[in-house]
């Protein structure tokens, strides 16, 4: 018996749903984050500037705490699915 296909609904799926919700608004940002600021950041013109690497380090700051509190979404949506089996008998 393939219980996947005779219990297509289950406890997991909407803590399941929230968790990879979380994992993809978390790898979204990563991926902007890596992609067009830190990457980007070595090529930009005025890197050297004192006041611009001022402004650089301040928007690192804020994007770290912004990824942080994007994995404490991802680790609080991380949590045990209680539940229980009942089998009775088909009569």
């Amino acid at each position: 018996m393939n219980l996947a296909a005779e219990f297509p609904k289950t406890p997991f799926d909407g803590p399941f749903s929230q968790l990879q919700a979380a994992v993809a608004e978390k790898q979204a940002f990563e991926t902007l984050m890596i992609k067009q600021f830190i990457t980007d950041f070595r090529s930009f013109p005025e890197a050297d500037d004192p006041e611009t690497r001022q402004a650089f380090e301040i928007m690192t700051r804020k994007l770290l705490a912004r990824h942080g509190r994007l994995e404490q979404a991802v680790r609080a949506r991380l949590v045990p699915v209680k539940h229980s089996l009942a089998i009775e008998a088909v009569r």
